[in-house]
């Protein structure tokens, strides 16, 4: 309803072996019971980068806004399921996830996600280096690629957060995260 997005894209250079949506198959379960979805697509691009294979997930989880702490907590537990799931099956895959989570390198939903052996690589900046939301209630990090150790030795040799001027970049309220990443020889 506004000029903001509010779904999910990746863009890439290299060609597109398979794209997959999660949303819809995998129902998220509520502390009380209740069950609700993704709030919007966790979408799934395989890339192919010079023969090797690459899995992006692009997460967008629930926003702050009317705050439900509870669904993105969900989100993460369900997203960290799905992310490790296709790093078992892609050992030779270098697999990112990748979004703005709306939530803090504390949260529960961010716990769930390294809990599941996801590394955040941004944790590299510290505490005030990793800071990609600025508003009335303070300073965060909300958006976050977090990287599935597979068989295969990739590593990040680089990560920094982009931002116009003191906040968000191109246009967003949000600055953008970038990190880099090699195959160990």
């Amino acid at each position: 309803g506004g000029p903001g997005s509010v779904d999910v894209a990746v863009l890439a250079r290299d060609p597109l072996r398979e794209v997959r949506r999660h949303r819809r198959s995998h129902p998220l379960v509520l502390p009380d019971g209740r069950r609700t979805s993704f709030a919007r697509e966790l979408l799934e691009v395989r890339l192919d980068h010079h023969g090797r294979e690459v899995v992006v997930f692009c997460a967008h989880f629930r926003s702050k806004v009317r705050d439900e702490p509870e669904r993105r907590a969900a989100e993460g537990a369900a997203a960290a399921e799905i992310v490790r799931e296709a790093a078992q099956q892609r050992p030779d895959a270098l697999v990112l996830m990748a979004g703005d989570l709306n939530d803090h390198p504390a949260s529960d939903a961010l716990n769930a996600l390294q809990r599941s052996g996801l590394r955040r690589v941004a944790e590299r900046l510290g505490p005030e280096g990793d800071i990609t939301w600025r508003g009335r209630a303070g300073a965060f990090a909300l958006d976050h690629i977090l990287h599935a150790p597979t068989a295969a030795r990739w590593t990040e040799v680089g990560v920094e957060v982009l931002r116009d001027g003191d906040g968000g970049y191109a246009g967003s309220d949000h600055a953008a995260l970038r990190a880099d990443f090699a195959l160990a020889p």
